[in-house]
């Protein structure tokens, strides 16, 4: 049905186009972090290398580098944080999910096969 155009401006402004919706598919909870850290990966010759976790679970978590990481790929690695969050490092062991590169950085998607506390 066409409407005449005087009236076509309202139609379009009072039903807007539908929006996708996007479903969780997490099985726990993200604690949002955004934390600075410095992560050392085991295959680069272990030195430091600052990174900012932005959120994680016992499950995986996602972090923003400079070390570039290929989805599939697995690694292992050191996640130390500064010493004001008296949070202990934690060694990972985990699966890169996805990457999104931008100029500077890559935040990396992480599935954690094992990690734990370092004392």
């Amino acid at each position: 049905m066409r409407y005449p155009s005087q009236y076509q401006s309202s139609i379009n402004e009072s039903f807007p186009a539908p929006q996708p919706v996007f479903w969780n598919q997490r099985s726990r909870q993200r604690h949002l972090l955004q934390l600075p850290a410095w992560v050392v990966f085991y295959r680069l010759s272990q030195k430091k290398r600052p990174a900012k976790v932005r959120d994680m679970t016992r499950e995986g978590m996602f972090l923003y580098s400079d070390v570039s990481c290929r989805p599939g790929e697995e690694i292992e690695f050191v996640l130390k944080f500064p010493a004001w969050t008296r949070c202990a490092p934690i060694a990972c062991k985990g699966e890169v999910i996805r990457v999104e590169s931008a100029a500077r950085e890559h935040g990396v998607a992480l599935r954690l096969n094992r990690f734990f506390v370092l004392q």
